[in-house]
């Protein structure tokens, strides 16, 4: 005995088949979109190349902030003109062969001393720089730079050149290595910068101080006051030992 079957409508199977259809073209649609955008990100991503970026290397500037009287450093008149602040550092055990650190007017030549007001303003970082100094035989020292220095440019002669300004005095700090004894290298900063008469080998340790370096190094510490210089302000530090 055979069960009876319901026949379905025509219209039905036809509204079946056409909806089926639809969604699969939907989907095969679909399927298309996804390929095309995936290729297009990945053509995109291989053409595409990093955005170029420019950089300004700080370089150093003179400063040229304007300055009120008060930070004027012009000497008061009857007082001493000029203040040589310098040091020296054996370079060897050899006493005859010497760093030199020195304080002077930027671009002031050879020779060359402050005056009293701005040495003194500069005083303070000069005698950390000293005690952070450190020295390697064979090697040039190191130090620690105060805040507010700048380092130059390199220049012929010269191990180092800082800069630095608090009035309307620029100020440079040379490091450079030269030769011959300490109390000669004295005497020519007292006559040739500071203008004033040179000292005896005992007179010596009286007109300097032992500053002690970061390990332990004795550094001669000079400071000079006078009118300016009676020598030749164009001669040069003694040649260095060889």
């Amino acid at each position: 005995m055979s069960l009876p079957t319901k026949s379905l409508p025509n219209g039905f199977l036809l509204n079946r088949i056409i909806s089926m259809s639809f969604w699969r073209y939907l989907s095969l649609k679909r399927l298309g979109l996804c390929v095309a955008i995936t290729l297009s990100l990945f053509l995109h991503g291989c053409d595409s190349k990093p955005p170029i970026r420019s950089y300004t290397v700080p370089k150093y500037q003179e400063e040229t902030e304007e300055y009120n009287p008060a930070d004027s450093d012009e000497p008061e008149p009857g007082t001493p003109k000029v203040r040589v602040l310098a040091a020296l550092a054996p370079a060897t055990a050899t006493g005859s062969d010497w760093y030199f650190f020195k304080l002077r007017p930027a671009g002031g030549g050879v020779s060359g001393a402050l005056s009293p007001k701005a040495a003194a303003r500069h005083e303070a970082d000069f005698r950390d720089f000293l005690a952070s100094l450190k020295f390697t035989e064979g090697k040039n020292p190191t130090w620690t730079v105060p805040a507010g220095w700048k380092l130059d440019k390199p220049q012929q002669g010269r191990i180092a050149t800082f800069k630095m300004k608090k009035s309307d005095t620029l100020v440079e700090l040379t490091v450079t290595r030269f030769g011959g004894s300490l109390l000669d290298n004295v005497n020519r900063w007292r006559t040739n910068d500071a203008g004033v008469n040179p000292l005896t080998e005992l007179e010596l340790p009286k007109e300097t101080e032992i500053i002690n370096s970061a390990d332990g190094k004795k550094i001669t510490l000079v400071s000079v006051l006078g009118d300016g210089p009676k020598g030749d302000p164009k001669q040069p530090p003694f040649a260095p030992k060889k």
